[in-house]
């Protein structure tokens, strides 16, 4: 038996950890409804927020490709006024 911690002797003898797993057992047909009802909602918050995560992304898509030709033409038209103000390197001019 252990000295240091005598709340784990079970571990050291199968007669006492078969008395624990029934404890366990008996705690479970007694409390079946609760235990089954809170890990039933541990799976739906952790589906809730996967599930979650999935409709952020697709809908990041989505906006991505609906507003691409908006941020295009807006880009086009920014280097189009900065490219105005610039001089012209292309054409000589006549001396």
């Amino acid at each position: 038996m252990s000295k240091k911690n005598p709340g784990l002797d079970f571990l050291e003898d199968p007669d006492a950890l078969e008395g624990k797993l029934e404890d366990v057992g008996d705690y479970f047909q007694q409390n079946r409804n609760i235990v089954l009802g809170i890990v039933g909602g541990i799976v739906l918050l952790v589906a809730g927020f996967f599930g979650y995560r999935y409709y952020v992304s697709t809908q990041d898509e989505t906006a991505q490709v609906e507003l691409f030709p908006s941020v295009y033409q807006l880009k086009l038209f920014r280097c189009s006024i900065a490219s105005s103000y610039l001089p012209s390197f292309s054409k000589p001019t006549p001396a």
